[in-house]
């Protein structure tokens, strides 16, 4: 896979993540999946490309957003503990797992988007 197609899955993925707040994983992990040919390291990798892509369009949300800043720091800290039971996890799981459950997250995301 050349580079140019790997710059345009990145504009994908970031215009997902600056309009929806979300999905730029569901763009970059097949992608680098498809040009790693190795799923684990894709997701590795997605998860330093995330960081950028958060940090840069989190201006753009702060001017808009009303929070509760304990919920924040509520989600954030069990996001924490999850990010880190996922990487441990990750290095655990076969790539054919991996496939199965990242299906079935966007099976079940698809549908629940649809019916709300």
């Amino acid at each position: 896979m050349n580079k140019k197609v790997i710059v345009i899955g990145g504009l994908l993925a970031g215009l997902c993540t600056g309009l929806l707040g979300t999905g730029g994983g569901i763009i970059a992990v097949p992608l680098l999946c498809k040009a790693l040919n190795d799923r684990q390291q894709a997701h590795r990798l997605v998860m330093l490309f995330i960081l950028p892509l958060s940090l840069f369009s989190l201006p753009f949300y702060l001017s808009r957003l009303t929070a509760d800043w304990s919920s924040v720091l509520l989600l954030s800290l069990g996001g924490i503990f999850g990010a880190i039971l996922g990487a441990l996890l990750l290095n655990r799981l076969s790539d054919g797992i991996l496939k199965v459950i990242f299906t079935l997250l966007l099976i079940v995301t698809g549908v629940r988007m649809l019916i709300r």
